[in-house]
């Protein structure tokens, strides 16, 4: 659970994890967290209560990984257009009549500045 920035309500009470990381708790130490809260040591990262067989260690998020956590699946790849659309071809799509986005949310617009032929009136 490295370079991710967590908060204190990522790390609920009974949650079990396992120190991965640091030197002053034994890598491979596993136990449920009981308190979860701001570290006052290392700006913006969170510091655990864990309790291991009735006693207790304390650890930052980063030194530590959530004991069975699906790891995150690998973002799915988008092919993109070699071209992006022509003028034309949105033209195209839009001759029907369709809708401006505007429109569709709030109903035809009465107030534009552009008149008929698309040229634009002073408004002054």
């Amino acid at each position: 659970m490295t370079n991710q920035a967590f908060t204190p309500t990522d790390f609920p009470k009974g949650t079990t994890v396992r120190v991965v990381k640091g030197r002053k708790v034994e890598h491979g130490t596993t136990g449920d967290v009981f308190w979860a809260g701001w570290d006052k040591f290392k700006e913006g990262s969170v510091r655990l209560g864990i309790k291991v067989d009735g006693e207790t260690v304390w650890a930052s998020d980063w030194m530590v990984e959530v004991v069975g956590a699906e790891t995150a699946p690998e973002p799915e790849q988008v092919e993109l257009a070699a071209d992006p659309m022509s003028d034309e071809d949105w033209e195209a799509m839009h001759e029907d009549g369709d809708p401006e986005p505007y429109e569709v949310a709030h109903g035809p617009r009465d107030d534009s500045p552009f008149d008929d032929d698309g040229s634009m009136e002073c408004p002054f």
